[in-house]
């Protein structure tokens, strides 16, 4: 039997999302990544980020350059690009609850994109308001959609996020289909989809780039995708053990990498990392 993936109505769904994370058995990614020796800063966030269990996704805040880390447990870090902690927004007690959030990017207007596994939601601090902007539909069923990456692209006033279905009801979730979705900043309105299925990748962070380029991170890995999904490049990412986020500086021309159990930030020159 085959499997419609992600229509776009169901894409378009901007309410009644629901349900929580699932484990997923990942694809090999192809094609094989080529090691390739790199220079680079790793940052600890043990110390700088107190409290925090976990480090999930990574943006750079438009406005000043500095970075927002999604920090299990603790909340949103404000970091300036040494790694020093600026400001915490923490759960709860400043109103935003935690949802389980696996990525977040920041927008120009100072206000937040937090992802979970099956939504995005916008988080404005000045008010507090935490509300649904996007839904990925089916939701928890015998099919679901997971997604673990968002990235802004703000002067395309668009939302790219990478959805992967699966079949569930057996002893393994089957996966039937992998895309990068866009939506619009103005109100989460559906705009697109490329299919990406065939690359194996799953992101865990996403960052877009001036050349109209996407990419990706999965375990170890750098991808790089242009609009229509296709993938044209794969670098190893040496010192990093499990990717979890992804932004770009484009002030600096660099590329910021969370690693998410060893609670660790790595910043990779950007040129040097992809040689282009």
């Amino acid at each position: 039997m085959r499997y419609a993936f992600l229509s776009t109505a169901a894409l378009a769904a901007f309410a009644g999302c629901g349900g929580a994370g699932s484990d997923i058995h990942r694809q090999t990614p192809s094609p094989t990544p080529t090691p390739a020796p790199l220079t680079h800063e790793r940052f600890s966030l043990t110390a700088a980020v107190p409290g925090a269990e976990f480090v999930g996704g990574v943006s750079v805040d438009p406005s000043n350059g500095h970075l927002w880390v999604l920090a299990s447990a603790a909340g949103l870090a404000e970091l300036d690009l040494q790694g020093h902690l600026l400001s915490l927004t923490k759960f709860e007690p400043e109103g935003l609850q935690d949802r389980g959030f696996v990525d977040l990017a920041r927008l120009a207007d100072g206000s937040f994109v937090l992802a979970t596994s099956s939504e995005a939601l916008h988080y404005r601090p000045d008010t507090r308001a935490l509300e649904t902007y996007f839904c990925l539909e089916p939701g928890w069923g015998l099919d679901y959609t997971v997604n673990k990456a968002v990235v802004a692209d703000a002067a395309g006033g668009r939302i790219f996020a990478a959805p992967a279905r699966y079949q569930g009801g057996g002893v393994a979730p089957v996966l039937l289909g992998a895309g990068h979705a866009q939506y619009k900043i103005s109100d989460g309105s559906f705009i697109a989809l490329s299919d990406v299925m065939e690359s194996g990748v799953l992101a865990e962070g996403l960052a877009f780039l001036p050349s109209g380029e996407l990419l990706a991170v999965q375990g170890t890995t750098i991808y790089r995708f242009d609009m229509q999904g296709k993938l044209h490049q794969s670098v190893a990412l040496e010192g990093v053990a499990e990717a979890t986020g992804l932004a770009y500086d484009a002030a600096n021309d660099q590329l910021w990498v969370t690693d998410g159990g060893a609670r660790d930030l790595h910043r990779f020159d950007r040129q040097a990392l992809l040689g282009r």
